[in-house]
């Protein structure tokens, strides 16, 4: 079994090293459209991580007081 295991692990490295090691990276400077479109995207994206964190957050203060009150429930009867 260890055997199969450090065959798979050594083929997976090789791969990686293959496609990260051999493979020359582009340094090609991106289009300015392209430059644009992902920096709004970005922005649209932390905004939407911003706006999401207050919903997170109650969501996840409501789970916790929940399961208080049922603790304090069940302890009750």
């Amino acid at each position: 079994m260890k055997n199969i295991l450090f065959k798979i692990a050594s083929f997976v490295f090789a791969a990686f090293a293959l496609m990260f090691g051999f493979i020359p990276a582009s340094f090609a400077a991106l289009p300015s459209a392209a430059t644009t479109g992902l920096t709004t995207l970005q922005t649209d994206v932390l905004d939407l991580v911003d706006a999401i964190w207050p919903v997170m957050v109650a969501i996840t203060v409501a789970f916790i007081l929940l399961r208080v009150f049922k603790r304090g429930a069940n302890s009750a009867v």
